[in-house]
């Protein structure tokens, strides 16, 4: 059977990941399975073969991990993904119109079919199908900085990227 492990990430929990995901890698594998082990962050940025070989890998990508004691350097992390390519150089951006209401904004967001399909590798989505995502808006360099979001982040500092605060998203 061919099995994907995924593993790491980019949470204070990654080296944790990485550890654990190795050992159920290499358990299957000694079972006879074909797994492989991919970082959820940084995926097969060094693979160079054909997709259809990456199961015949011979050792699975396990890579050899352990849990450190100290929290990972997860800028460090960030700065070491080769594939830093901008959303708007995959895909035309969204159509995003707002309109201020009384005491809110009405903001709406058109993705083309082109846009959904380069960034979820699918366009077969029906009415009632839910993604998962979040909004932002950073004013970093304006006279009053400030920043929001449409699916509130319940961190200290701003971190827009985390799963965990996506909202729900139902395609219409």
């Amino acid at each position: 059977m061919k099995i994907v492990v995924l593993a790491g990430g980019l949470s204070t929990e990654r080296q944790v990941s990485l550890t654990s995901g190795t050992g159920v890698c290499r358990a299957l594998r000694e079972r006879g399975h074909k797994a492989i082990l991919v970082d959820m962050f940084l995926g097969f940025e060094d693979y160079e073969g054909k997709l259809d070989d990456v199961f015949d890998a011979p050792d699975g990508f396990c890579g050899d991990y352990s849990v450190a004691e100290a929290e990972p350097d997860l800028a460090a992390v960030r700065a070491s993904r080769s594939d830093k390519t901008p959303i708007d150089k995959l895909a035309p951006l969204p159509h995003v119109t707002a309109e201020k209401g009384d005491g809110c904004w009405c903001v709406r967001v058109v993705f083309t079919l082109d846009f959904i399909e380069k960034t979820f590798g699918r366009k077969d989505f029906a009415t009632g199908d839910i993604i998962k995502g979040n909004f932002y808006k950073c004013g970093d360099d304006t006279e009053y900085p400030h920043f929001g979001m449409w699916s509130p982040v319940e961190l200290p500092a701003p971190d827009f990227h985390r799963p965990e605060f996506f909202g729900e998203l139902v395609i219409e």
